[in-house]
């Protein structure tokens, strides 16, 4: 069944991405015209390689050197991108970009890490 998620710049929409892992595939609607803040920017037409490509941006690295600890600390089994993303919204440092799930009540103010 497809799922839908939506890609955030502060409180703005800048895309919304419906996927399913089980067809394995994707579309975007991209909401902005400012390249840098879309999700694969020029691509209109993402593969699902691209859009787990995306995910695993928003994600710490794999090859992290205490990626086990991290994942011991949060109590997560493994490195998923998926599961990290549910967990951190791929909120990261570098940028003001995150992942809103489809239905949630949750906004920039609830859950950035910085000022």
């Amino acid at each position: 069944m497809p799922e839908t998620i939506y890609f955030m710049w502060r409180e703005k929409t800048v895309a919304k991405i419906i996927f399913d892992y089980k067809t394995k595939t994707v579309s975007v609607e991209n909401y902005t015209d400012k390249m840098q803040l879309r999700p694969f920017g020029i691509n209109e037409t993402p593969s699902f390689d691209d859009f787990e490509y995306f995910l695993e941006s928003r994600c710490m690295p794999k090859t992290r050197h205490d990626l086990k600890f991290i994942l011991k600390k949060l109590d997560l089994p493994c490195w998923d991108p998926w599961v990290l993303i549910r967990f951190n919204h791929g909120l990261q440092y570098e940028d003001y970009g995150w992942i809103r799930m489809e239905g949630e009540e949750v906004n920039y103010e609830d859950i950035k890490i910085r000022n």
